[in-house]
């Protein structure tokens, strides 16, 4: 297979409509966030709604939502991802630290969670992951855990 290269441009959380800096690497915004495909951003991002994480975007640091995260396709978060609600990370997306929600994950297809050399948790009430998903470390489903076929 031919692997494409994704030229990221570099992006500022302060930028982003209504973004408040708490701290030199941590903003904040009250209600939705989201971000454009193809960028890069450094730090970690509180959203009070719901985090919409564009198709190709990388985040150096953590997320952390209230309502919902979307994590697009071939988008990487290295850090954790923390959601009262449902987190989705679709095909192709990576996340390098631990997944916690307190309701639903679903991961799709040829996600990757964790690294081999860095395994991780994905926890959460109810998990559905996705046939050819691969997660380096533990998954915790506290009611129902499920692999979907393709």
């Amino acid at each position: 297979k031919l692997k494409r290269e994704i030229a990221l441009m570099p992006a500022s959380y302060a930028d982003l409509p209504s973004a408040v800096q708490q701290t030199p690497l941590l903003f904040l915004i009250r209600g939705d966030c989201a971000l454009p495909p193809g960028k890069i951003y450094e730090g970690s991002l509180v959203v009070t709604g719901f985090l919409t994480v564009g198709q190709d975007t990388t985040i150096v640091g953590d997320v952390k939502a209230r309502i919902g995260v979307s994590i697009g396709r071939r988008a990487s978060i290295e850090g954790a991802i923390t959601c009262e609600k449902r987190i989705y990370v679709f095909k192709e997306a990576r996340a390098f630290g631990p997944i916690v929600s307190e309701s639903d994950i679903l991961i799709g297809a040829r996600a990757v969670i964790g690294l081999p050399d860095a395994m991780t948790t994905v926890t959460a009430s109810n998990i559905i992951i996705e046939e050819g998903a691969t997660v380096h470390g533990a998954v915790w489903a506290h009611e129902i855990g499920m692999v979907k076929a393709e």
